[in-house]
């Protein structure tokens, strides 16, 4: 597998206002927001965009930088933590939120033959701890041949 390119250093040069003065000149607004909110490309995708717009690609990561760190979450702890969540990963977050943790009257996630095994399977575990908690000298291994 490929390493991706390292993205270049922010140009002291620019200013996050100018890069956006430039986007609403060429008409490229809204569509680099909607890029780096709902798909949020790394640096060489922005470097092909940059491109195709006929725009600076230093520039634009300037932008796309700025925009994002705007948009960062600061979780507390030892070391703190950074956090950016950008719309496309919300939605992610939103449809596995939904839909991993099953439905009411939904049909059984789990077959019936499978959630017997499981039963059995637990309940044996759960004897084999208790003994054990209770001073019983054995292997699980053994207890399970028992």
């Amino acid at each position: 597998m490929r390493m991706p390119e390292k993205p270049p250093g922010l140009l002291a040069d620019y200013s996050y206002g100018q890069v956006l003065q430039d986007l609403i000149q060429f008409n490229k607004f809204n569509e680099f927001f909607a890029l780096n909110e709902n798909d949020y490309p790394y640096w060489e995708k922005w470097k092909y965009i940059s491109h195709e717009w006929n725009y600076d690609p230093k520039k634009l990561w300037l932008g796309v930088k700025s925009n994002r760190h705007g948009n960062r979450l600061y979780l507390e702890g030892l070391p703190p933590f950074i956090l950016n969540v950008p719309s496309v990963v919300q939605q992610f977050l939103h449809e596995f939120d939904m839909n991993l943790g099953g439905s009411l009257q939904a049909d059984d996630i789990i077959p019936s033959q499978e959630k017997d095994r499981y039963l059995l399977s637990s309940l044996m575990e759960e004897a084999i701890a208790s003994s054990q908690l209770e001073g019983a000298v054995t292997t699980r291994k053994l207890a399970k041949e028992m």
